[in-house]
């Protein structure tokens, strides 16, 4: 089997990074460019649980290259951004905003947060990804967890499903957020959506959540 390596040369001023919590302040806003729940997806459907028309929903949106929505993101001054793979919205977003300097508290909009067709009605059929309960040992950190867990049981768990080709999540001052997620939906990433916003900065060593719906 061959082997290969890409290698590359970028501006410094070019750079976004994914971890920029010195710089986050409450009103900062979170944005995801493409829905979340491919993992327990692709599980349903190695159970033939889900409907074809919803795999390849999925799949177009696994097709859609992140570059363009990462370009919007440096133009409208983004603080952080990362993909969203393996460790789930909520893994990823843990590692966007841990600091050793600082509480970050975040609220996290919840019924605005984009999610497959079918996702949902997997997870209600007991359907989980391999990584999954791995992913949800991050819910430690949110405040209200089985609160959320309880009162939106379908949907919650998505939080911390592994996906294949996820999308972006960007960290945008508040005063860019809504120009930022306009120009996302006109660019070609119609299922962008404004999902949380950073409420308080402590000083302490911690991070936590709340899920707000």
């Amino acid at each position: 089997m061959g082997r290969f390596a890409i290698t590359g040369v970028v501006r410094k001023e070019e750079i976004l990074y994914k971890n920029n919590s010195h710089l986050l302040k409450p009103g900062d806003s979170l944005i995801i460019t493409k829905p979340i729940g491919s993992g327990v997806l692709l599980a349903g459907n190695m159970r033939n649980q889900v409907d074809g028309t919803n795999i390849e929903r999925m799949l177009e949106s696994m097709l859609l290259s992140n570059k363009k929505a990462a370009s919007i993101a440096r133009k409208h001054e983004s603080k952080g951004i990362t993909d969203v793979t393996g460790f789930g919205f909520m893994g990823h977003l843990v590692e966007m905003i841990k600091s050793s300097t600082s509480i970050i508290s975040v609220d996290i909009y919840l019924d605005e947060v984009p999610i497959f067709e079918g996702a949902s009605e997997c997870v209600r059929n007991d359907v989980s990804s391999s990584l999954f309960l791995d992913n949800f040992r991050v819910s430690r950190l949110v405040n209200n967890s089985q609160f959320a867990l309880e009162n939106r049981p379908h949907s919650y768990p998505i939080l911390f499903d592994p996906q294949t080709s996820g999308g972006l999540i960007i960290i945008v001052p508040q005063e860019t957020a809504v120009d930022c997620l306009e120009e996302l939906k006109g660019s070609g990433y119609p299922d962008s959506r404004m999902v949380g916003q950073i409420s308080k900065r402590l000083t302490n060593l911690e991070i936590d959540f709340d899920i707000i719906f």
